[in-house]
């Protein structure tokens, strides 16, 4: 299968079809599972001494299956053993990666050893991003060493320090919440206008740091679920509940609620979802304009910018109460 060429004119097709979001987060769910599929098979091509030697997850949107588009690149986390050779490894799922796509540059993201932090990117405590393992997904090894990967993390955060987890974490939320109020934050040093509900138009421009509804609403739902996820890991002390989650959030938030752990009803928790799903595709319908056409710009018509200004006023109601909390049945 020409999976890169297929897929990017399926997600094109796909963005704009009149079907209800969370119809469309499915359909998106699905050629996800094409992707890594091609991956896990290409990986076994490899041959067999791949699968005892290391264990891959993927983070991120790919993590949560919701990709939108194959110019960004699919990024791996290896769960190795320490007694590995990571540079002939890497070079082996480099190449695998890199059957895949003749046009963007995918690699190993990092190498997570036996004494590595599950919370930090790279080991490096001032990167604290839990969420890459939190998020993650198995695409080729041992479910077991994925999931341990997720308990490593549970033990971290219950026994890190308080200001070097849950306050970084607390911070990703509120600037999550922020860029939602107001359509803009600062990326690198730099002013970045991701939406503007006044004129309508949404933008999508890498290169000048605009991200249409990705660091906004989307962040504030992933970045609220990720430090609820924490405070409900150290106050019960439970190492494992990460690793029990699902990592997709539409699924997640379906899972939560269906075990009694959110502070929301079900009608609530089902509007959140759809919310997450409907901004999901207008950040995904920015992106293909920008990949396909290189348009920087989206205008919404009228009535979709009317709806994006209600989406976004109850989104931010729901999420300045959300709470994972064990409820009464």
């Amino acid at each position: 299968m020409a999976i890169e060429g297929g897929l990017n004119n399926t997600f094109g097709r796909i963005v704009d079809l009149d079907i209800p979001p969370l119809e469309y987060y499915g359909l998106v769910r699905r050629f996800n599972d094409l992707i890594q599929t091609e991956l896990n098979e290409k990986l076994k091509d490899k041959g067999d001494w791949l699968g005892s030697a290391v264990t891959l997850v993927t983070p991120g949107s790919d993590g949560r299956r919701e990709k939108g588009s194959m110019a960004s690149p699919l990024e791996v986390i290896a769960l190795v053993d320490a007694q590995v050779d990571t540079d002939t490894l890497g070079l082996t799922i480099t190449s695998a990666l890199q059957e895949m796509s003749s046009t963007r540059v995918s690699k190993v993201e990092e190498f997570k050893g036996p004494d590595s932090k599950m919370a930090f990117f790279r080991d490096n405590p001032h990167r604290v991003q839990p969420g890459r393992i939190a998020d993650s997904r198995l695409i080729f090894g041992s479910a077991e060493d994925a999931k341990a990967a997720k308990i490593r993390l549970g033990h971290e955060i219950v026994n890190l320090p308080r200001h070097s987890i849950v306050d970084k974490v607390d911070d990703l939320r509120k600037d999550g919440r922020h860029a939602t109020e107001r359509g803009q934050n600062r990326i690198g040093g730099s002013d970045a206008i991701h939406f503007d509900t006044e004129t309508g138009i949404v933008y999508f421009n890498p290169s000048a740091h605009q991200l249409s509804f990705k660091v906004g609403p989307l962040r504030l739902v992933q970045n609220t679920l990720l430090s609820e996820e924490v405070k409900h890991t150290r106050r019960e002390r439970d190492t494992n509940f990460i690793s029990t989650l699902h990592s997709g959030i539409v699924t997640r938030l379906g899972q939560l609620s269906d075990d009694s752990m959110l502070n929301l009803t079900r009608a609530s928790t089902e509007e959140l979802a759809e919310h997450y799903a409907f901004f999901l595709r207008l950040y995904h319908r920015s992106e293909e304009g920008y990949v396909q056409r290189k348009e920087v710009a989206l205008q919404l018509t009228p009535q979709e910018n009317e709806e994006v200004a209600k989406r976004l006023k109850s989104l931010l109601e729901i999420m300045k109460i959300f709470k994972i909390q064990k409820q009464p049945r």
